[in-house]
């Protein structure tokens, strides 16, 4: 998936987002994407937008895994890569 250009390079030693991380182009590109998560960004987009909250860990180096690319989970072939990533756009 990170070969792919999906997420975020796969490091689990960061949970937190530096300020600075923009996540309305991202929530944008989700609602623009439709599919199962478009409704969801759009109102996250509208009205229930929060800053995800910090964890303790942070590495300094790389953001927490974080979805990169709108994709259609049906269209990713192999059934646990295409898991993994519909895990990371629920729990981004």
């Amino acid at each position: 998936l990170y070969n792919e250009g999906y997420i975020s390079y796969p490091r689990t030693e960061t949970e937190r987002f530096r300020d600075e991380f923009q996540h309305q182009p991202l929530l944008r590109d989700f609602a623009q994407g439709g599919g199962e998560f478009g409704a969801y960004a759009q109102r996250l987009l509208d009205r229930e937008f929060q800053k995800p909250r910090l964890g303790r860990n942070d590495d300094q180096a790389h953001p927490p895994i974080t979805p990169c690319k709108v994709v259609d989970p049906n269209s990713i072939g192999d059934p646990a890569q295409r898991g993994v990533y519909r895990l990371v756009v629920k729990h981004y």
